[in-house]
């Protein structure tokens, strides 16, 4: 869909517009926009370099403003596996490229951007772990009683399940992302 002008400007495959235009033509045509953000987008678009650089930026942004260690998926401008195959195919063109480690990094911390519930799970036990450093200060043996019943209710293995996790999908990303170039 263009925008009307008193006469149609032809464009080229080429063009930055007529990309565009075809992510907007398509939008109209066959609705099947990401759930999570406001940018239709399709598998012959995936490999655009154009919109490639679109989603990293998205994403570095997103990761800019994270002010914890984990973060909601649904909080990323795009689904994960198309974040992660933007970086991929960004890394195999360029392997030179001077922000070859921030991407690399980007790419792992992809494992932190977590389903709501185990999101959940995990700002809990960080919540109930400040509530007990702060209940044990006093070192009376009711507070100290008292902050471990506060730590199993929270859910204290399944949280260190989730970390763990975490760690060992970062570490395969890692290894996964390094061994391009």
């Amino acid at each position: 869909m263009q925008a009307r002008t008193s006469r149609p400007v032809p464009l080229r495959p080429g063009d930055r517009s007529f990309q565009m235009n075809r992510l907007i033509f398509h939008k109209h045509r066959e609705p099947r926009q990401i759930a999570m953000a406001g940018m239709p987008f399709f598998s012959q678009d995936r490999d655009d370099p154009g919109v490639r650089s679109e989603i990293i930026s998205a994403y570095l942004k997103c990761m800019d403003r994270c002010q914890s260690p984990v973060a909601r998926e649904v909080d990323l401008p795009f689904p994960k596996h198309v974040i992660r195959r933007a970086i991929w195919n960004e890394l195999s063109d360029n392997p030179d490229s001077e922000i070859r480690d921030q991407l690399e990094i980007a790419y792992s911390q992809l494992e932190t951007f977590l389903p709501p519930e185990e999101y959940e799970v995990l700002r809990g036990f960080q919540f109930a772990c400040a509530m007990t450093r702060e209940i044990t200060k006093s070192g009376k043996p009711q507070d100290i009683i008292a902050s471990a019943r506060l730590l199993n209710r929270c859910e204290g293995n399944r949280a260190v399940e989730i970390q763990e996790r975490i760690s060992q999908r970062m570490r395969r990303r890692r290894e996964e992302i390094r061994s391009i170039g």
